[in-house]
Parts: C-alpha cells; structure tokens; sequence
C-alpha cells in the first residue's frame, strides 16, 4: 500500500477500513484506512477498530439533502481535501447582510468530515463577500452542529431534523454580523495600528505583505477583508485555521 497523502487526489474516491496484524499472525486493535482500496491503496491514517468511517461522498450527500430540503437556491463554494481532511462550503441565496450599500455579505453552509479522526462530520456556517469572494469563518457566531449518531436510523434521522432547522434560521443568526460589521467599516485605521494587529494576532510574516497589497481602504474593514482574502486565497486547512483567528479578533476581542 501507498502511505503517502496525495494533496490532490478525489476526496470522493472509495474508502475502506483494512484490519492490521501484529506479529505472530494475531490480529490488531488498530484499522488501517485506505483510498481506492481496488487500485490505488493509499494509506491515509490509522485508526482503532471501532472508529466511524464515513464516506466523504456521504458527507456531501447529506449536506446536498439538507440544503435542496430548504427550498432556496443554493452555490458551491470551495472544497478542500488533503487526503485525511474534507471540508465544502456552499452559500444560500437570499441569506445576505448589507454592511454598507453595495457590499454584499452572503451566509452559507460548510460541512467537516476527517478520515483521520481529527474532525468529526459535523456542519459549520460561514460568510462570503461577494464583491470578491473571501470566506468568512465565523462559526464561533453563527453556530457549528455535530453529528453524534450517523448509521443509527432513528437518532441520525432527528439530528437532521435539527439540522435543517439551524439552517432555516441562518438568515436571523446571521443579523448578529451586522454591528460589528458596521463598527468596523466606520473605524479607521492606519498602518500602525495595522502592524500592531498583525503583532496581536501573531499573523505569519510570510503574509503580511500580501495583506498589505490587498487592503482596499483604510478601515478595520479594508484590513479584515484583507486578511480574509489572502487567508482564503492559501485555500488550504491552515490558511482556515488563521481566518477564524482573524476572524474572532475582529468580531469579539475588538469589540469589547
């Protein structure tokens, strides 16, 4: 078997559990899982014996239900996948905010799953710019939903029920965006400030001149977006773990 992770291979490829050996022929407690166990055979993580394999593919399946069971149209977003790790963001249309007339921010749906362990299948809620098309993560805000009990009919049948739900309310969570959203496009901001931010936030050096480039305007608006930008622009599991950062600074610890 191939142990190495292939960044761009199908997040959607057949996915199996293959129980290890130990020496002397007896069997492990421990589970190998494999991509493309027909061809390929690609080693992406251990894992033990009672671990809840879920199919990316099912994962999709799932967040395409709930969101066709809305009844409002929808847009794929960005997916990623590094072998181990799956997420994919859809927006909602009609589920928007207006900071300011003519920028549109439009909330959406992400769904998490992990072949790994390190993230459960779970739905999160984002935000998008639509001017140019950088995430927002703010689930912090607007509210992340886990799901406990995949493959036992009558609980998992309920958790989407409930699920649907929190979808449904998007549109009234996410009015809670607007005031900071709003503080922030009427602070200014100089560069200064924006390096002290950049100090706070231990932003990474190799991005910092990147965000300069992308600032728009002088505001805490201009620099968040910025940020958000060049985070979303890495498209990468990293660069989404640096937004929430950002994202958290901006929205709670610079408004208190």
């Amino acid at each position: 078997m191939r142990r190495e992770i292939i960044l761009a291979e199908d997040p959607f490829l057949e996915v199996s559990l293959l129980p290890l050996s130990i020496p002397g022929g007896q069997t492990s407690s421990r589970c190998a899982v494999i991509l493309d166990p027909s061809d390929k055979k690609i080693e992406v993580s251990v894992v033990s014996r009672e671990y809840q394999l879920i199919p990316n593919l099912e994962v999709r399946n799932i967040a395409l239900d709930i969101l066709t069971r809305i009844g409002i149209p929808f847009q794929e977003c960005r997916m990623l996948f590094d072998g181990r790790r799956y997420s994919q963001r859809w927006t909602i249309e009609g589920f928007e905010l207006e900071p300011r007339p003519g920028d549109f921010i439009r909330l959406g749906l992400e769904v998490h799953n992990s072949y790994d362990g390190t993230s459960l299948f779970s739905l999160s809620f984002i935000a998008e710019r639509l001017i140019c098309g950088n995430g927002m993560v703010v689930d912090f805000l607007l509210g992340r939903f886990r799901f406990r009990h995949y493959g036992q009919n009558g609980d998992f049948h309920k958790e989407l029920d409930r699920a649907l739900d929190t979808v449904q309310r998007l549109g009234e969570q996410g009015a809670s965006l607007l005031p900071a959203m709003k503080r922030m496009v009427d602070t200014p901001i100089n560069r200064g400030l924006t390096q002290g931010v950049f100090r706070k936030l231990n932003t990474p050096r190799l991005y910092v001149a990147d965000i300069f480039l992308a600032l728009e305007e002088d505001s805490e608006w201009g620099l968040y977006n910025a940020c958000t930008r060049v985070f979303s622009e890495q498209r990468s599991f990293r660069g989404e773990v640096l937004n929430r950062q950002t994202s958290h600074y901006f929205f709670i610890e610079r408004q208190r």
